[in-house]
């Protein structure tokens, strides 16, 4: 186990493929880089209040099972999430939809087909209707239904 509380950031591939990570308090993180958790299958459910960009694979293939994002984020890279088979619930605090960047921002969350993607109740519609977001549109609902 890693408690991460000193760390703003994490690097590329800092922990890529550590399968039997488990990290803690993630509150200062601000950056996340490309592949930082690429396999890490122990992760479980995460929690980043201040993060503001998602790198690349930064989760592909890990064992996510749930992710909440706070009201600072900016930007999700492409496949950020890809191939989490296991992440079940996103809940994103902001009302302004991260831009999903990259080649494929389709491709962000990629994973079980019973995958939620809760928001603020006055950002669904917002969320539903943007260029990037609209493609989880059918999984997209409100935080007060959670």
């Amino acid at each position: 186990s890693i408690d991460l509380k000193n760390a703003t950031a994490i690097g590329k591939q800092c922990f890529y493929n550590c399968q039997n990570l488990i990290v803690t308090n993630l509150t200062n993180i601000k950056e996340l880089g490309e592949k930082a958790f690429y396999q890490c299958l122990s992760l479980g459910g995460i929690t980043l209040p201040n993060v503001i960009t998602i790198g690349e694979k930064c989760f592909q293939y890990s064992g996510i099972t749930s992710l909440t994002l706070g009201q600072y984020i900016k930007s999700i890279a492409t496949y950020a999430f890809n191939g989490c088979v296991y992440l079940e619930t996103v809940t994103i605090e902001a009302t302004t939809p991260p831009e999903l960047t990259g080649s494929s921002p389709q491709s962000c969350f990629t994973g079980p087909g019973n995958m939620i993607i809760y928001v603020p109740e006055s950002a669904v519609s917002t969320y539903k209707s943007d260029d990037y977001w609209q493609h989880y549109a059918d999984k997209i609902q409100s935080i007060s239904t959670q």
